[in-house]
């Protein structure tokens, strides 16, 4: 049997050349008397780490909850949507209504609302919806308007 020693960083490195085996030993004798207030300012960190995780944990399911709410909340109005005015409101964010069911329609639509980089133009939608509706139930205008 070979038998390779070295020592390096107050480390033994032992290598048994014939099966290729490897035992580091730590040579430096360490201290085992810590202190209480070390051990004790570990601990309260370990804590403090637990904590902030179980409140970003609640705020992630507080927001999933939302999200939730939001999303049947939604689904319902867009439900008295017809299909057509669905494909429309795709039409204008740009989402492809190809080979979709109404279902498939509302989801993407809301998924789409619900991302915050796509606020400003679900709200300038909102804006010209709201505008239609009003040409739509005033009297002389709702003639010139011509919405299939």
């Amino acid at each position: 049997m070979n038998l390779k020693n070295e020592y390096k960083k107050n480390s033994l490195i032992i290598f048994n050349m014939k099966n290729i085996k490897c035992s580091i030993i730590d040579t430096i004798q360490k201290d085992t008397n810590t202190k209480l207030k070390d051990i004790m300012s570990c601990v309260e960190e370990k804590e403090k780490e637990k904590e902030k995780e179980k409140e970003n944990s609640k705020n992630y399911d507080m927001e999933s909850e939302n999200f939730t709410a939001i999303f049947y909340l939604l689904e319902e109005e867009y439900n008295e949507f017809t299909k057509k005015e669905l494909e429309r409101i795709c039409d204008y964010y740009e989402i492809s209504k190809r080979k979709k069911r109404k279902a498939d329609l509302i989801q993407d639509i809301i998924i789409f609302e619900q991302d915050e980089m796509n606020s400003e133009i679900v709200n300038k939608r909102n804006e010209l919806w709201y505008c239609i509706e009003q040409i739509k139930n005033d009297n002389y205008l709702k003639k010139y308007l011509i919405l299939d």
